[in-house]
């Protein structure tokens, strides 16, 4: 019996041996076909994801400049209600890539400490409004570099302005809106107003796309984005 054992013992160990490295060899890669299908997943992946990332890049940089120029408009109306200003804060247009706010009351200060100066109006400059003390200013946005200010949609006016009530008005159609200097900013006019709806818009093109949104300003000072 020990005699028999010995090649019992061998031979069932050569086939527990046999055994293993035919399970570690089905496990150890993979098949043609398993290859073929796992490409032509990533495949379709990439023809699906590849069309909708270039439209969200497309749309992402004309999004921003409008979500921008919402924002800016917005913090004009803010500042005309905090400061309580007699001729409210405008919103210009100084290129077809450049804006800003500017509010042309001349507060109290050390250049001007009180009456008749104090709250009196130095209408915007071409060039120099962001450069004089005191006017209130605020800082000059560019638009992202594919993304420009288009003809307005309606309405001929260069900018429009914020009363001390947050509402907004028409420039140049009464005394406490006082109208824009001429040549402020240069022809093209990049800001659209609406006399008939009392309202602003403001078109902004991606020409490489052509693809455009509109800032509207209701006469309450209200934005809203198309």
């Amino acid at each position: 019996m020990h005699r028999h054992g010995i090649p019992i013992a061998l031979s069932g160990g050569a086939m527990f041996q046999e055994s293993s490295q035919r399970q570690a060899g089905s496990q150890g890669g993979f098949t043609l076909v398993e290859l073929l299908v796992v490409v032509g997943i990533i495949a379709v992946m990439a023809a699906v994801s590849v069309p909708i990332t270039m439209a969200y890049l497309r749309n992402y940089s004309i999004n921003g400049a409008a979500n921008m120029v919402a924002s800016e408009i917005q913090t004009a109306r803010t500042q005309a209600i905090k400061r309580n200003v007699n001729w409210g804060v405008v919103l210009v247009t100084a290129s077809n890539q450049q804006f800003q706010f500017v509010s042309e009351d001349i507060p109290p200060g050390p250049d001007c400490p009180g009456p008749p100066c104090a709250f009196t109006r130095v209408p915007i400059d071409v060039g120099v409004a962001i450069t004089l003390p005191g006017r209130g200013p605020g800082p000059l946005r560019n638009l992202p570099a594919d993304v420009i200010f288009d003809t307005p949609i309606t309405g001929p006016d260069r900018g429009f302005r914020f009363n001390r009530f947050g509402a907004m008005c028409d420039p140049g159609t009464s005394i406490n809106c006082p109208d824009l200097p001429a040549g402020f900013p240069p022809p093209p006019p990049y800001v659209g107003i609406d006399p008939v709806a009392g309202g602003a818009t403001i078109r902004l093109l991606q020409p490489s796309t052509g693809l455009t949104r509109t800032v509207s300003v209701a006469p309450g000072g209200r934005v809203s984005i198309q």
